[in-house]
């Protein structure tokens, strides 16, 4: 769920098609999945105690053949260690969705471990030297500060297709999060088959356009045809690297610091989230008999 959640939307997009195995994301309290006993479980929750990722692990591990667990303190660390998986601690961030570089991480390290197989790890290492270098160079900060600009006071629609789809969740998410705005995210092509019939010239949204150089033509055919369509305002970008999660990592700098810039022209605190905190108090009221009106 929330800033840990998005890693695993974001190991599925990467690895799955060249691993060649399903890879399922788990992001509710019940879901039906496909399951023999043959299955490898990781969780993943920065706090450790995100009450979804608590109770699903209860429910997958008791047939799960190999578990792998990510995740600071808690409840779930606790439940990890009794049931002998393999663990990796996190901490230090100022909130979970601050903590994505150490959650991706390890991530893919224990993926790596439970397959057998050094190429996921391997590939993400690669990448987050050039993403280290790249971060040095004015570029991102340049492009932050466009996008910011071209926005300006109305709402942000993000699009993503294929890879880029997790990415664009996270962008949405993080200007929800960190600059407490209104945000929206949809997938192109579904996009072209129903939402583009909503919009009216309006000039309240603006809508950022996410690519990368592995779309396929008919998926860069479905975006020119919305944006012609639509009539919405918007900027593309572009993001080129050597693999799939390369573009997401790039895309990812840029989302994080376009929020961090909006809450800055905003004049709000980025780290505090006070309706979240009141949104998992009255949870638990709820679940305690406390229904309040």
């Amino acid at each position: 769920m929330g800033g840990s959640g998005v890693v695993g939307r974001y190991l599925q997009a990467a690895i799955q098609g060249r691993w060649g195995k399903p890879i399922f994301v788990v992001d509710g309290f019940d879901q039906d999945l496909p399951l023999s006993s043959n299955y490898a479980l990781i969780a993943v929750s920065y706090s450790g105690s995100t009450l979804e990722t608590l109770e699903q692990f209860k429910k997958l591990a008791q047939r799960a053949r190999a578990i792998a667990v990510v995740s600071g303190k808690g409840e779930l660390l606790e439940l990890a260690l009794s049931k002998g998986a393999l663990v990796e601690q996190v901490g230090g961030a100022l909130a979970p969705r601050f903590g994505f570089p150490q959650l991706l991480f390890f991530t893919f390290k224990v993926f790596s471990s439970l397959i057998g197989e050094s190429w996921p790890l391997r590939e993400l290492q690669e990448c987050s030297k050039k993403l280290s270098e790249w971060c040095t160079t004015s570029f991102p900060v340049k492009l932050t500060e466009k996008v910011a600009k071209d926005l300006g006071d109305r709402y942000a629609v993000v699009y993503a297709s294929e890879h880029l789809k997790p990415v664009g969740y996270r962008w949405k998410t993080q200007i929800n999060e960190n600059a407490k705005l209104p945000a929206f995210f949809s997938v192109l092509p579904e996009a072209n088959h129903n939402e583009v019939n909503s919009w009216k010239k309006t000039k309240e949204f603006y809508a950022l356009v996410l690519k990368g150089s592995f779309y396929t033509t008919h998926t860069n055919a479905s975006i020119f045809a919305y944006i012609q369509a639509s009539g919405l305002q918007h900027t593309q970008l572009e993001f080129k690297g050597e693999t799939r999660i390369e573009e997401m990592l790039r895309a990812t700098v840029i989302g994080d610091l376009l929020s961090i810039k909006l809450a800055e022209m905003n004049s709000v605190d980025v780290v505090a989230t006070p309706l979240i905190s009141q949104v998992k108090s009255l949870q638990q009221s709820f679940l305690k008999g406390v229904k309040p009106c």
